[in-house]
């Protein structure tokens, strides 16, 4: 059990480390500033309201079927996809775990506002609260989704894997259509990794016959920002019999009559596409909270130096993960080579 009430107005208002994020970022740099032996428990300060972690990158074995049918699936949660947080701390349980999220900044002043309204000041300020989906910018996608009678899925939230799995397993033929957004994302290859897998199980069930598969994506090449993956991305698409469409941006989803609506982006003109199966990805932006803020990049991700991870106007500041204005891939494993940056560079910091 955690050493204070978890409550935040429970908390002291000063905290020596402050984490914004218990996700793979925030877990990874509370956990090696622990192993560092140069800084206590006690003088960490997590600011997280969920109750539980997931590991994101589980979503794609979920929608997948890697892990075998949604209920299947469902009975192995525990073990590959979700962990409560308590559980996640691990032997570092009296590091301090304020429930609640983090609605403003005064970076001048060492200073976060709290939801419930509460504030808390800091020495040093680590922000890792992952990205947002932007479903809100694709028309109806958001009902689209939600609708259980609607073939419209996305395996970028844990419901929406489910969902992407009975859609698949399901599937007996005509038009399944892929979407990848306008790049940052985390997990570039996701939309991709879905599409190839549900390709696999219409051939699997006997359906793939009687399927036409299209992958449609606002970017210009299979996989862009490294020619390498994407020229050799070309031919295994062509091999499965899959028709590719560049530069088509998703807008709006008719789900009643079963159409998605895309933009050329070179022509301007608007496609309508019709599907028996759609799996779509939303764009994604830092969290409102960052973006609003005077710690926000011009392009309104978190503004940090590549090399150091330190924030560009605020010293005492890092940065790490999705959240990051960082030119290297929004996964799991790029926090793995972020963490071991940031903490030593928090270490310089604190003397």
């Amino acid at each position: 059990m955690f050493s204070k009430v978890v409550t935040s107005r429970g908390f002291a208002t000063h905290t020596r480390v402050a984490v914004i994020g218990a996700g793979a970022g925030g877990h990874s740099v509370t956990s090696q500033l622990v192993n560092s032996g140069k800084v206590a428990q006690e003088d960490i300060t997590v600011f997280d309201s969920r109750e539980q972690h997931h590991y994101q990158p589980a979503y794609t074995m979920v929608g997948g079927g890697v892990l075998g049918n949604a209920s299947k699936t469902k009975t192995l949660e525990g073990k590959y996809v979700i962990r409560p947080q308590t559980e996640m701390f691990g032997k570092h349980s009296a590091v301090n775990w304020v429930r609640e999220n983090v609605a403003t900044f005064e970076p001048e002043q060492n200073t976060l506002k709290l939801a419930d309204g509460s504030e808390h000041t800091y020495d040093i300020l680590v922000i890792a609260p992952g990205c947002q989906l932007r479903f809100d910018l694709i028309e109806g996608s958001q009902e689209a989704i939600e609708d259980p009678n609607s073939p419209v899925s996305s395996i970028y939230t844990l419901n929406g894997a489910y969902k992407t799995s009975v859609l698949r397993e399901g599937f007996r033929g005509g038009k399944a259509v892929f979407y990848m957004p306008p790049l940052p994302i985390k997990c570039g290859g996701g939309p991709q990794k879905i599409m190839y897998l549900s390709e696999e199980t219409f051939r699997k069930n006997g359906v793939r016959d009687q399927s036409d598969v299209h992958y449609y994506s606002a970017m210009h090449n299979m996989f862009p920002n490294c020619l390498k993956f994407s020229d050799a991305l070309v031919p295994i698409a062509a091999e499965k019999n899959i028709d590719v469409h560049f530069k088509h941006l998703l807008k709006s989803i008719d789900k009643d009559n079963r159409v998605a609506t895309y933009e050329n982006l070179d022509t301007e003109e608007k496609v309508e596409v019709d599907y028996d199966f759609l799996h779509i990805v939303p764009a994604q932006t830092a969290p409102d909270f960052i973006r609003s803020s005077s710690l926000a990049a011009a392009n309104g991700w978190l503004d940090v130096d590549t090399a150091t991870l330190q924030h560009n106007k605020f010293s005492n500041i890092f940065g790490l993960g999705d959240v990051s204005n960082l030119p290297t891939a929004k996964t799991a494993a790029g926090v793995f080579a972020q963490t071991p940056v940031v903490v030593n560079n928090i270490l310089k910091e604190l003397g």
